[in-house]
């Protein structure tokens, strides 16, 4: 009886470790998507894989909008001094194997008002890094 219990307690323990991966994946999420909001460039290329690829889905069409850490950083640079009141916020996060699947959020002002849209997008990981991030079209939240 006392190694059948035993048998059941380390059961648990180990599925209890296979889920720690993708929750600190879900933490670097978190983190690169905080560090967009406070507009820190470097933190967030800290946080994606030399050859991150940046990409948007809009319908049938998949458009590679940047690749490598340097054109993240310089579309980020352009994007934070166009848009400096910019925000995300998660509405909705999940892990699936190297997969984070997140609902976001976007705020921002243009021409005095303010304008917001929601998107699904999907973050691939590699060793607690940011390896690719889908964004697929937005809708009104």
């Amino acid at each position: 009886m006392q190694k059948s219990t035993m048998s059941i307690a380390m059961a648990g323990l180990m599925g209890c470790l296979t889920v720690l991966p993708a929750k600190a994946d879900e933490k670097a999420v978190r983190s690169f998507i905080d560090a967009f909001n406070k507009k820190q460039t470097k933190a967030m290329l800290a946080m994606a894989t030399p050859d991150i690829r940046w990409m948007s889905v809009m319908h049938e069409h998949l458009s590679v909008e940047t690749k490598g850490r340097s054109a993240l950083g310089k579309a980020m640079d352009g994007y934070f001094k166009h848009y400096p009141k910019a925000s995300s916020s998660l509405l909705d996060i999940s892990s699936h194997g190297p997969f984070i699947h997140t609902v976001e959020k976007a705020t921002w002002q243009q021409e005095g008002s303010a304008k917001s849209q929601c998107s699904h997008a999907i973050y691939e990981m590699e060793q607690k890094q940011i390896k690719s991030v889908w964004y697929f079209s937005s809708y009104a939240c």
